[in-house]
């Protein structure tokens, strides 16, 4: 059951907390809000709870979005901007790129008091919108919030030139004359606001920093959750952001288009492309995985910004709620053994006129045995994963106390390995897998042998990398949906497969233990730390339990030529 973090029980009562973002504390007069629930079941609490938080959540955003500032919040700014601004000036001074002397100074100081004077906003309403803009605040020009600040920075200017004319006569005891600034120097508290860089800018930091320990789709991942992140809620200083901006980016994924970026018609902006979602139901949106891979990966980077810049909180955490409305095993099918029957009735295992086909198989007289042909029946018999199977070497095809097994696992650093490196997608996936009786029967160790007596290196040397991460099966992964579609196949993937392998093993019952060994998953608790009962042989026994309704060798293969060709994928 979901924890409600902003439920607190007292003394057989419930109480609902929350505490107000701090940028907004000033506009609501006080740092939480607080409901009492009263003597109710604790089920009853937490709707009660989860209502008040999402209706919380909307009012922070709203209040957020409303163009009114407080006095406070416009004068925590001004003398930030005025702090920061003293400061470029020295830097650009050591540079000996000062643009103006003493005089100029002065004069410009007086003008500006002028300014002060006549309400002459008009001198600062750049120099407004972009500091507006860089604390990601929405006020229109002539509104009361962009008024007063034009009128503050118009005080500022005229106080930071008479301080700057001052420094340039040597005078570096001057202090600010403006009660605004003179109230707060700021210099300590705003230089370590300063010192936080914007988004794009902590981004490219961490992503330096993460750039050893990141692969290529990894990489790209990042990049892509952190693109989508900016556009939604600005490049913004990185403890300008709120809870709030998080829980709407979070909704704005939940309604965009899968599609997105995909041809002309999906390139239009966030904000276009969520409503067009919304005024046509028929239009897929991004998946709930995909939502919160991209709402995990910004939160890690918040999660970082936290360590590396000391920000108060990490206000992504969590921001993403997903509730399955199905079980886990209903999240991918399977494939039934009718769909199996069918694949393995097709011209890929019958006979083809060429290796070239791709969705309209033509039937003919040769088998091609190459990794189309062999990578569906080691992913219908074996929990193996795709690119396990890819990048298997010869070397990886192995044999123990007779017993033929594939050995799936990662390529240690070898500097003159000019082969493409082995992955595995955790520690648990390093393992044996036993071949089944059905490949060895269809000549898959003839296969290897020929292959080796080539002097060839890998188990399928027709695959070629491809794709951001570089994948060994990534031609297949384009290939094989359009075959399979042009067969009559849906709903069922590669991948799919390894759902089947494990259900038969399952059907089969096969102990947990053991099938956690061999489809490259963790064994819970402490069985996983202290059991290591298994053997070569347990896992061949188990391997052959693996059997579909009405499926052999036999049906798979019939008696034809049969060709080893190491064809590219067309």
């Amino acid at each position: 059951m979901a924890r409600n973090f902003y439920l607190r029980p007292r003394g057989g009562r419930y109480d609902w907390r929350r505490r107000i973002p701090p940028s907004l504390i000033g506009r609501f007069g006080r740092v939480e809000l607080i409901k009492s629930l009263g003597v109710v079941p604790y089920a009853e609490a937490r709707e009660k709870a989860r209502r008040l938080t999402t209706l919380t959540d909307e009012l922070f955003l709203m209040v957020k979005r409303r163009p009114d500032l407080t006095t406070t919040q416009i004068n925590d700014l001004l003398r930030e901007w005025y702090v920061s601004a003293l400061e470029h000036w020295e830097e650009m001074r050591g540079f000996g790129s000062v643009p103006f002397n003493v005089e100029a100074a002065k004069q410009m100081a007086a003008d500006y008091v002028d300014g002060v004077k006549h309400d002459r906003t008009f001198l600062v309403e750049e120099l407004a919108d972009e500091l507006l803009t860089q604390a990601g605040i929405q006020a229109a020009p002539g509104s009361d919030t962009y008024m007063r600040v034009c009128r503050g920075l118009l005080r500022a200017v005229a106080d930071l030139n008479r301080v700057q004319a001052a420094r340039l006569e040597g005078d570096y005891a001057v202090a600010p004359q403006d009660p605004l600034f003179a109230a707060q120097p700021a210099s300590q508290a705003g230089s370590r606001k300063k010192a936080l860089p914007k988004l794009s800018e902590a981004y490219a930091r961490y992503s330096r920093a993460k750039a050893k320990t990141w692969g290529p789709d990894q990489a790209k991942a990042n990049e892509d959750a952190h693109e989508l992140f900016k556009e939604w809620c600005g490049d913004r200083r990185i403890d300008r952001y709120e809870r709030t901006d998080f829980t709407d980016f979070v909704t704005m994924l939940q309604g965009l288009p899968s599609k997105r970026g995909k041809g002309q018609a999906w390139s239009g902006n966030l904000s276009e492309l969520v409503a067009m979602a919304e005024k046509n139901p028929k239009i897929k949106t991004l998946a709930p995985p995909t939502v919160k891979r991209h709402a995990g990966i910004v939160s890690t980077f918040f999660g970082w910004c936290v360590d590396e810049y000391g920000l108060e909180a990490n206000f992504a955490r969590g921001a993403f709620k997903w509730k399955r409305t199905h079980r886990r095993s209903e999240e991918r099918a399977a494939w039934t053994p009718e769909q199996l029957r069918v694949l393995f009735q097709s011209p890929l295992y019958h006979g083809a006129t060429s290796p070239r086909f791709r969705t309209k198989p033509r039937p003919g007289p040769h088998i091609y045995r190459n990794a189309r042909y062999w990578l569906p029946l080691l992913g219908a018999f074996h929990p193996i994963r795709l690119e396990e199977a890819s990048q298997l070497r010869l070397e990886d095809v192995q044999e123990d106390e007779g017993i033929s097994f594939l050995h799936v696992h990662a390529t240690e650093d070898e500097d003159e390995d000019t082969l493409p490196k082995r992955k595995v997608k955790t520690a648990a996936g390093w393992r044996r897998i036993p071949l089944h009786p059905i490949p060895v029967e269809l000549g898959f160790l003839d296969y290897v042998a020929e292959l080796r007596s080539k002097g060839e290196k890998m188990v399928f040397p027709d695959l070629k990398p491809g794709g951001t991460a570089m994948r060994l099966g990534y031609l297949f992964s384009k290939w094989f949906p359009d075959y399979i579609r042009s067969l009559g196949i849906t709903g069922v993937s590669y991948h799919s497969l390894r759902h089947s392998v494990i259900t038969a093993l399952q059907r089969a019952r096969v102990h947990p233990d053991l099938m956690d060994q061999l489809d490259g998953h963790d064994t819970p608790e402490e069985r996983g730390r202290y059991g290591k009962g298994f053997v070569i042989k347990d896992w061949y026994e188990a391997i052959s339990e693996i059997a579909y309704d009405g499926i052999n060798a036999n049906l798979i293969s019939p008696k034809k030529q049969l060709y080893v060709s190491n064809c590219p994928h067309d």
